[in-house]
């Protein structure tokens, strides 16, 4: 039987996201650019084109999907069996991971090989675990990931409004309406230039799936009805 994680557990993932990692899908911070007609294998499903087996909804003959329809599945849970259902929905699964390779630089191949691993061998067969690096990064892309990510006071007392990373360096003395401690920190690179991080980031992603895709964009304290968008550590 396949490991349920609770929601406290799944968004203790989520909690260090930093908003530099939009640099890690490529040199520019733009979302990588996919054609529709790509074809990514399931890793856990024979590539048979023979096969008379009903093909799964979505999926093309041996087991394959194209980055379109994989999108098309972004908020369906990764895996279910009976009835159990698990806690993650494909798009959050995605995201896990491509954090998870961020923070541990894992290497492509040895990522690969691990969403291969985790689909094939950990999950229920038939199961829609992101395949490869190739799908997690179809199935975020850039400019989507930046939206679910949002800078909170360090005490947790104000939500800040979305801004882009290159805005930063503008708002570099931004500090909080309530208790006055500053958004970013600052300090020199080794090679001279100037790192700028928010003190405090969350991630909406484990909140705001399917109908919940109006994403809080509004400043203000989290007594104003924000809770349902964001919640603190």
């Amino acid at each position: 039987m396949a490991t349920t994680l609770d929601e406290d557990s799944a968004e203790a993932v989520y909690q260090d996201a930093r908003a530099d990692f939009l640099d890690s899908l490529s040199e520019d911070g733009s979302a990588s650019s996919f054609d529709d007609d790509d074809i990514f294998y399931e890793s856990n499903e024979p590539d048979d084109e023979t096969a008379e087996e009903e093909v799964p909804e979505g999926q093309q003959p041996g087991g394959r999907r194209t980055a379109t329809q994989w999108k098309a599945l972004s908020d369906r849970p990764v895996w279910q069996s009976g009835d159990e259902t698990g806690s993650l929905t494909v798009l959050q699964a995605a995201f896990t991971m491509l954090k998870l390779k961020e923070d541990g630089k894992i290497h492509d191949g040895t990522f690969d090989s691990l969403c291969r691993f985790i689909s094939s061998v950990l999950l229920p067969a038939g199961n829609l675990f992101p395949p490869s690096l190739h799908v997690c990064t179809a199935l975020v892309g850039a400019a989507q990931l930046e939206d679910y990510q949002h800078h909170i006071c360090i005490n947790g007392c104000h939500y800040f409004g979305h801004l882009p990373k290159q805005q930063w360096k503008q708002h570099l003395t931004d500090s909080c309406p309530v208790c006055q401690q500053a958004r970013f920190t600052s300090r020199s690179g080794a090679r001279g230039n100037t790192i700028i991080q928010p003190r405090r980031v969350h991630c909406q992603l484990l909140q705001t799936t399917g109908s919940a895709a109006h994403r809080c964009r509004e400043e203000g304290h989290p007594s104003n009805g924000h809770q349902s968008a964001w919640r603190a550590d």
